[in-house]
């Protein structure tokens, strides 16, 4: 269960960082909400121009619920003849046009009260505003709820005793999250399956340089695990700046190795990666999840660090 603890506080911190800053780079520093002009991403030599430019322009009066998205020339869109999507709305057409204008009108009233602040207060703020995502938002839930005595039991403790959200929420929700990894490893099989197709057919399949591969799997199986293991037994052995726990030793030696987490698919998703990067993504990911088993080494080095340093401690 200890170990179980370590490595939940490890990924909570992890998937912090790695939701407000990994989407940024996957996507060049800029924001995912970016499109090409006049095709789709990465075709011709069309400038970026940002999705406030695709939004629809408010009439008279914004709130009339008249409103409804516009090509860049200015006419509507006909959304008959749009290709429907997951995120197409199955409301009617007079709510979407509502929400659409209530969309628009608080965005322009927001954004002329973004511009009054200095600019120092608006890089403080966006970058603040990184870190408030859903792993983050879950992880501060958590603790609040396992914190207090009267949450924890309200949502963990047996249905006979007062643990009256226990049976259908947070069994629910637990359920909910456990399948997360699964579902990652079905969307990466159906991007593989999708790219081979594709390369039979000899088209665009996404590329896989061998260089930057090859030194992720060295980095992940071969330098990291020789600095944890070495790092942590040091400290263990010769300090006093770690518990006299063995587990804790082991579990951090065995954090920062591996291969790459599955959450890659997810941060594509979020920097709005093309189908081809992700096509790119899925074959890493089938590469360095086969030779995982190297990360047996690890296990075994760490164990004897582990059992070294409690000699020495």
């Amino acid at each position: 269960m200890r170990t179980r603890s370590y490595f939940l506080v490890n990924a909570i911190i992890r998937d912090s960082l790695t939701f407000a800053i990994d989407p940024k780079l996957l996507d060049g520093g800029e924001a995912p909400e970016r499109k090409m002009k006049g095709g789709e991403e990465g075709e011709g030599e069309g400038e970026e121009v940002e999705e406030e430019h695709d939004r629809p322009k408010p009439d008279d009066d914004p709130a009339s619920g008249t409103l409804l998205p516009r090509d860049p020339d200015g006419r509507d869109n006909d959304r008959d003849q749009a290709e429907a999507d997951e995120q197409t709305s199955l409301l009617p057409e007079s709510i979407v046009r509502g929400r659409l204008a209530a969309e628009r009108f608080g965005y322009d009233q927001g954004q002329n009260q973004w511009q009054k602040f200095p600019r120092w207060a608006q890089s403080f703020l966006s970058f603040s505003y990184a870190f408030l995502h859903a792993p983050l938002v879950g992880a501060v839930t958590g603790v609040v709820i396992g914190l207090a005595p009267p949450l924890h039991k309200t949502f963990f403790g047996a249905p006979d005793n007062r643990g009256i959200f226990t049976a259908w929420l947070t069994d629910s929700i637990k359920q909910i999250g456990e399948l997360f990894a699964a579902l990652q490893v079905v969307v990466v099989g159906v991007k593989l399956s999708s790219s081979m197709r594709k390369m039979k057919r000899g088209e665009d399949s996404g590329t896989l340089p061998w260089a930057p591969m090859i030194f992720v799997s060295i980095i992940r199986f071969v330098i990291w695990p020789a600095i944890s293991i070495s790092l942590i037994f040091l400290l263990a052995s010769r300090t006093n700046l770690l518990d006299n726990d063995p587990i804790l030793w082991f579990a951090v030696m065995l954090m920062p190795t591996g291969p790459p987490a599955m959450k890659l698919t997810a941060l594509a998703d979020v920097a709005g990666s093309n189908e081809s990067e992700k096509m790119s993504i899925a074959k890493f990911l089938s590469i360095m999840y086969a030779i995982s088993p190297l990360i047996c080494f690890t296990v075994v080095g760490a164990l004897k660090a582990s059992k070294a340093a409690m000699g020495n401690a």
